[in-house]
């Protein structure tokens, strides 16, 4: 599987690969992914420390919106949090509301399913835009 990450696009071959890279590669403390699939879906996967935002695209064509976690905002997080996008820099970053927050551990488990089926992973509970 093709993954996109701040030092660029590799090739993934094995879940603990794309779990190893997923939990260490990081720009100041932030870890920002796209997972290619070869069905014209992706998943991107952001982190910061025990939080996380994740989003389904289920084509590369752009017509549909996509999927967005709702309900699993893990206890104490914060209003909003800030991400990075996989390009590193700050002003294309952005704030997630506390309500489309995951915890890590869920975008690891995610991103773990999306590599084996490249479907919408069951691991996150998931919002239709």
């Amino acid at each position: 599987m093709l993954v996109e990450g701040f030092d660029g696009e590799v090739d993934i071959q094995s879940v603990p690969e794309l779990l190893a890279k997923l939990r260490t590669e990081r720009k100041d403390g932030l870890g920002a992914f796209s997972l290619w699939g070869t069905n014209r879906t992706s998943l991107a996967v952001m982190i910061r420390g025990d939080l996380a935002f994740v989003y389904f695209f289920p084509d590369d064509e752009g017509n549909h919106p996509g999927y967005e976690p709702t309900g699993m905002t893990p206890p104490g997080s914060p209003s909003s949090v800030f991400f990075l996008q996989t390009c590193g820099t700050t002003a294309n970053g952005f704030d997630i509301p506390a309500d489309y927050l995951v915890s890590s551990e869920a975008a690891y488990t995610a991103a773990a399913e999306y590599f084996e089926k490249q479907v919408l992973p069951p691991a996150i509970t998931w919002l239709e835009l």
